[in-house]
């Protein structure tokens, strides 16, 4: 018996849907991933232009640039033959995984430029726990759109993570109250700087 071949591209349209189908996934979970390293609210966007400047920051003069992010991902003709649908999820993954990396290495680089051109950069000399509290004095809190301060997110070394987990376990009652305190005034601090800036607009909140 006959049986009719199936012809390359002869679906266009579902085909085309499947595409932005697993597009639209794709960016989904990769937008996820990078509210990890930028918040949602710490996002925005512009119509053109390549550079911008804050003049609200430290340092207006600065210009940030614009950064491209490039992934270049395969799929096996393998699995193509074998109708293995398994690797559209590896697909969206595998994408997400690179976009993370790339994310994250900017952020790194950004703030590492941003504190050898500042001077804001702690050594603690071994003592992680004082070079933590150092680094918190100088350290400036941010605000979300409600006004409420939010402290800064951390991004380090499994190794020192699992230290600093330990440190705080065991801090006695008098540390834990220098911290505190020190967390207080930086989020003080921020609400501060926050109503100056809102006070420059006409309208009130």
């Amino acid at each position: 018996m006959m049986t009719r071949r199936p012809v390359a591209y002869s679906r266009r349209e579902r085909q085309q849907q499947l595409m932005e189908t697993i597009t639209d996934e794709a960016a989904a979970l990769a937008t996820a991933r990078r509210a990890f390293a930028v918040s949602e609210e710490n996002q925005m966007s512009y119509a053109h232009g390549r550079g911008w400047s804050l003049q609200h920051s430290a340092d207006p003069d600065v210009v940030s640039d614009m950064q491209e992010m490039r992934v270049e991902l395969s799929v096996s003709f393998s699995d193509i033959v074998d109708h293995d649908i398994r690797a559209i999820d590896r697909f969206i993954v595998a994408f997400a995984n690179a976009h993370e990396r790339q994310v994250l290495s900017s952020v790194i680089d950004v703030v590492s430029e941003s504190s050898e051109r500042t001077g804001n950069i702690v050594d603690s000399g071994g003592d992680i726990e004082g070079g933590m509290l150092e680094a918190l004095k100088l350290i400036q809190f941010g605000v979300d759109r409600h006004g409420r301060p939010t402290a800064p997110v951390m991004v380090v070394h499994p190794e020192l993570a699992r230290k600093l987990t330990h440190i705080e376990a065991n801090q006695t009652e008098e540390q834990r109250e220098v911290w505190e305190h020190v967390v207080a005034e930086r989020e003080r601090q921020a609400t501060v700087e926050e109503a100056v800036r809102i006070s420059r607009f006409r309208w009130k909140p």
